[in-house]
């Protein structure tokens, strides 16, 4: 039984918004490099 659930959490929306920053700017990279053609 984990002491604190909310700051498992909290680590876990975390972990989901840097997951979806690095979406995010590898989306923008693979349309960069799709227009330069």
């Amino acid at each position: 039984m984990p002491m604190n659930p909310d700051n498992q959490v909290n680590y876990k929306l975390t972990l989901n918004l840097k997951e979806l920053k690095e979406i995010a700017n590898l989306t923008k990279e693979l349309k960069r490099i799709l227009e330069s053609d």
